[in-house]
């Protein structure tokens, strides 16, 4: 039988994170852990963090304050099945667990499975939709123009993510170069349900149209083209020099 984790990572006490983690711990199928890591945080958060009893949460403190340190040392714990990601300030919809076990299932378990994500800003409103490319064939596709996969969606096969070294680099971007390199690998199968499996919260402090973003999507672009995967790797970097420029906050 397949085993299934959710894994946060969590460095301050966020106005959103009870609520964050109280919508893991609702899941209408309770067949799961709970994997969150406290990583470079103060004593306040994880003496909130400690007042939780479940029996099914596994709380681990670290003194690296990088997001894919911890991301690793969570995959090295939780060893294989899928996890599922999840991140402080998004709400996951109650039957996000059931709806990814059915569609691992009948898609004879990927390596990674995403979905749909309601968008809702700092005050809970609705402010929009997104929906990603479905199959493998169109994710691929999309990877040199933008990232095909809500990472916070995501149920990713352990044994698949440590296959390629876990994540690699990346202070706002790690999703994003972990898909670039799986990509490499043509047996690595990428899906996504046309389904809502999160409310993904848009806040101003997130990596959207900052210029640490930018910058490290634009390396990590011009890396996939020196290493031969076409001329449009090349203009994905190029282009995203200019968003650096042009676009990114001040």
């Amino acid at each position: 039988m397949k085993k299934y984790s959710f894994l946060m990572c969590v460095n301050r006490k966020v106005p959103f994170l009870a609520a964050a983690i109280d919508s893991v711990l609702k899941q209408t199928c309770q067949d799961f852990l709970f994997y969150i890591i406290a990583n470079n945080c103060d004593d306040d958060l994880w003496d909130f963090l400690s007042e939780y009893k479940d029996p099914r949460l596994r709380l681990h403190r670290t003194l690296i304050g990088q997001l894919s340190f911890n991301l690793n040392f969570g995959l090295n714990l939780i060893g294989d099945g899928y996890v599922l990601r999840m991140d402080a300030d998004d709400i996951c919809l109650p039957e996000r667990l059931d709806l990814t076990k059915r569609w691992l299932a009948d898609l004879n378990y990927p390596d990674v499975l995403g979905g749909d994500a309601i968008l809702v800003d700092e005050n809970n409103l609705e402010i929009g939709y997104v929906r990603p490319p479905r199959e493998n064939s169109a994710i691929r596709s999309w990877l040199w123009r933008k990232c095909p996969m809500i990472h916070p969606s995501c149920a990713m096969n352990v044994r698949s993510a440590l296959a390629l070294r876990g994540y690699l680099g990346g202070f706002m971007s790690e999703d994003y170069d972990l898909w670039l390199r799986a990509s490499r690998d043509e047996t690595f199968v990428f899906r996504n349900i046309a389904a809502p499996l999160i409310r993904y919260r848009i806040c101003s402090d997130q990596a959207r149209g900052n210029k640490l973003g930018y910058a490290e999507v634009s390396g990590f672009m011009l890396r996939e083209a020196l290493l031969g995967r076409g001329m449009k790797f090349f203009v994905a970097a190029i282009v995203g020099v200019i968003k650096s420029i042009f676009l990114a906050k001040k």
